[in-house]
């Protein structure tokens, strides 16, 4: 669970409430890394995303997602997505690996 919308009100609800709703619900939610003051700069921001994932510590996380506790005019203040810059690299690489091997096979088909 990642955002909850109440559909009466016409609004999304504030993380205090999607947490209340979540544990009464019983919701399985994103996992909440933890309530900070946003540092000034974008460095100690990635900073922030050079960790194993939560879900599944086996695997890099691929970054955070940063916003507000509070909803104003139906919007949160902020919400933005930060991607650990060592996860794109990781995967990046496997995708190009993949793509050139699916391209070899193509060629190869061609060739027969």
């Amino acid at each position: 669970m990642f955002n909850i919308y109440d559909m009466k009100a016409r609004k999304y609800v504030n993380s205090y409430k999607f947490d209340e709703l979540c544990h009464k619900m019983k919701l399985k939610k994103v996992p909440t890394l933890g309530i900070c003051k946003l540092p000034n700069n974008i460095e100690a921001i990635l900073e922030m995303t050079h960790f194993n994932s939560k879900l599944n510590p086996k695997f890099l996380r691929e970054g955070i997602v940063v916003r507000s506790r509070h909803i104003r005019d139906n919007r949160w203040e902020f919400s933005f997505k930060c991607v650990d810059p060592l996860f794109e690299l990781k995967y990046a690489k496997k995708k190009k690996k993949r793509q050139n091997n699916a391209g070899e096979s193509k060629t190869q088909i061609k060739k027969d």
